[in-house]
This record gives C-alpha cells, sequence and structure tokens, in this order.
C-alpha cells in the first residue's frame, strides 16, 4: 500500500484482538496471564515511551519480546535491569522462550490498544502464514496519512487498491 500510494507515510498492521486471547508468560515459578500483541512500528508511530532498553535493537529478533512496565513489575518484581532476561510464554503456536528486549511506560487510557507484552510481528506472520494473503481479514492496519492528504480522494483510491489486490470482496 505504502508504495502504490504515496500520501501513505507509514502502515501498522497489529492482529485484532480476538486473534489473540491472551497466553500466560512465566518467569521461574512465577506465571502471570498476558495480553499480547504483535507489532514492529507501534513505536513510530504511538507515544508508547520507552522506559528501558534500545529503541534500534526492539525489533532486531524474532525471539524478542518488549513489556510494559507494570507487568514486569509484576511478573519480575522490578522493572529495572531486565534487558536480556528470558521469559517463557505459552498460548498455542506462539509458546517458546523469549528474551525481553524493552519495558515501556503504560498506553495512556485512549489508547486503541492495550497490552502486556508486544512481540515481534514478523514471528506471527511466520507461524500465520494466511496472514499474508491479501484477502485475510484478521490484522487491523493503522494508516498515518502525510500531512495535507485529501481523505475523501484517498479513501476512493484505497478502495481502488483493495479491488486491485482483489482483497476487497463486495465492492
Amino acid at each position: 500500500m505504502k508504495a502504490e500510494l504515496p500520501e501513505v507515510e507509514m502502515l501498522l498492521g497489529v492482529p485484532a484482538s480476538w486473534f489473540h486471547p491472551g497466553g500466560v508468560a512465566g518467569f521461574g515459578d512465577k506465571k502471570l496471564k498476558a495480553r499480547p500483541n504483535m507489532s514492529t512500528v507501534v513505536f513510530s508511530i504511538s507515544l508508547i515511551v520507552l522506559f528501558a532498553g534500545d529503541r534500534n535493537q526492539l525489533f532486531a529478533d524474532k525471539q524478542g519480546v518488549r513489556a510494559f512496565e507494570p507487568f514486569a513489575k509484576t511478573l519480575f518484581g522490578t522493572a529495572e535491569n531486565l534487558i536480556g532476561k528470558t521469559i517463557h510464554y505459552d498460548e498455542y503456536e506462539f509458546t517458546g522462550d523469549f528474551v525481553i528486549r524493552g519495558i515501556f511506560r503504560p498506553n495512556p487510557a485512549n489508547a486503541v490498544e492495550h497490552f502486556d507484552l508486544l512481540f515481534n510481528y514478523a514471528l506471527c506472520l511466520e507461524r500465520r502464514t494466511g496472514l499474508n494473503e491479501w484477502g485475510n481479514d484478521d490484522p487491523h492496519t493503522f494508516v498515518l496519512l502525510k500531512p495535507g492528504t485529501n481523505i475523501a480522494r484517498f479513501n476512493k483510491e484505497m478502495c481502488r487498491f483493495f479491488i486491485r489486490k482483489k482483497a476487497w470482496q463486495g465492492l
């Protein structure tokens, strides 16, 4: 979409909340129910504040995970010195060991998405290959438009774009 629609500044794909009902994160003997999400660019277009970790390394690999500060405090007893620690996450095909790459402040109350752990979306695409199909309607796609974009004209062009991709049945 970004390559074909010049008005698009950035895209953010986020699996729908029903897609990931939640799993269990564990460290040592402690286990907590966790609300997950998956993204690669959420930090570029949101107001999420990094508490610890290197912003440039957040999505360097598929086994990295980002935790939000309150969740980290509950799981570890602290939000300090957690970078590089490994947690075990259990949720269907996303079960595995993940390394803490960053700790973030909580989302504002009016944020669209609220979650405890943020995984690399590349992991989701690898393990649920159907998401790569144009006709898949699961991921929510947030589009950041360039300043001055005519919204009505863009919406019409976006409809034509989806028709060209045969991704929109019923148009």
